[in-house]
């Protein structure tokens, strides 16, 4: 597992959590978390090694539009 293990962004005056975790089968995944109007939205990405990758060098290419990209997309379900 990678020495950084989250990142957090604002987006909207609202936080993205982005967190390298666990599946229910133990894989190594990424996790993704925001709060929008008292509702927790979260979403875990796996199976990584199928494309020949990890989940630690994908958490590396997580920036600001990824969460702002994650976030549109939360909020969409909630309007």
């Amino acid at each position: 597992m990678a020495q950084k293990f989250c990142k957090i962004f604002e987006v909207e005056e609202h936080q993205v959590l982005y967190q390298i975790t666990e599946d229910d089968e133990s894989n190594e995944c990424i996790e993704t978390t925001t709060i929008i109007d008292d509702l927790r939205m979260s979403t875990k990405m796996s199976g990584f090694e199928k494309n020949n990758t990890t989940a630690d060098i994908q958490f590396e290419k997580i920036n600001q539009a990824f969460a702002e990209s994650f976030f549109q997309a939360m909020k969409n379900l909630t309007q």
